[in-house]
């Protein structure tokens, strides 16, 4: 995994996976944002809802709660990726399981 050329703003850069280029999403924790990564752990952990908001013009981005998001990972910034970009951090399913990272 590394960082697409051409930028070092880290609003515009690009993560690149295996699968090819993901760009980051947004996250919600009951339908609010979150304050931090750790708050996101947390309600996945507590049983909450936490969903991923597509951010992608292109319709490429699972939209909606991470249990129910097909296997794959999902980079996240928050607490709002268009103003505030505090945290970053990856939604990882796998047979079901959901990771935060």
């Amino acid at each position: 995994m590394g960082w697409s050329a051409g930028t070092d703003h880290p609003v515009l850069m690009r993560q690149v996976t295996r699968e090819g280029t993901d760009m980051t999403q947004g996250i919600y924790v009951d339908y609010r944002r979150p304050k931090s990564k750790k708050a996101v752990k947390e309600a996945l952990a507590a049983g909450q809802t936490v969903s991923l908001q597509a951010t992608s013009f292109f319709g490429n981005e699972y939209d909606g709660p991470v249990d129910q998001a097909p296997d794959g990972t999902y980079f996240f910034v928050g607490p709002d990726p268009e103003r505030d970009r505090r945290f970053y951090g990856q939604v990882i399913v796998k047979s079901s399981q959901v990771t935060i990272k």
